[in-house]
């Protein structure tokens, strides 16, 4: 009887530490989600004022409002910083950020954190401008963002070229 009083004490510390564990483990992967979006929503912050600058400077000069913002900070001039932070929380939300792939996911997820961040609005370009635009060789020809050239006028539509694709 003694031994079997000593088994479920042993048992139930095991249990403990291992709920203790799995608490911690919690603890560390919220913690660092929360780090890798403070990182990344610091950083689309800072690109997304520089873009909402070069746009209202350009734009300026044709007076549209139709905007088109082609690729990913990550594949342009904004590599990823934190990829071991990254590669943590891959099954977490965070880790999927707030620019998805594709055409869609991209303008909207730009000119949502422009309005609702910054108080910018733009019209966006239709999928049939946006891919007649990355065709030309104006588009091709263009730098990436920020450089000189990263945002013009092509067909009465301001391109922000991030980089070349998603």
């Amino acid at each position: 009887e003694f031994k079997d009083m000593q088994v479920g004490r042993i048992v139930v510390s095991a249990c403990k530490v291992s709920v203790l564990m799995v608490g911690w483990m919690l603890l560390i992967l919220e913690l660092s989600g929360q780090t890798y979006m403070k990182y990344y929503m610091n950083k689309t912050h800072s690109v997304a004022r520089a873009m909402v600058e070069e746009i209202s400077e350009v734009a300026g000069e044709c007076g549209t409002n139709k905007v088109c913002i082609v690729g990913t900070m990550e594949r342009g001039n904004y590599p990823e910083q934190y990829s071991e932070i990254l590669d943590g929380i891959q099954w977490t939300t965070a880790s999927k950020g707030l620019f998805w792939k594709g055409y869609f996911f991209n303008q909207v997820g730009w000119f949502s954190f422009m309005r609702h961040y910054l108080g910018n609005s733009y019209e966006n370009c239709s999928e049939e401008e946006y891919q007649a635009l990355i065709n030309t060789e104006i588009f091709a020809n263009m730098e990436k963002f920020p450089y000189e050239n990263s945002v013009r006028i092509i067909d009465d539509v301001v391109v922000v070229k991030l980089s070349d694709s998603y």
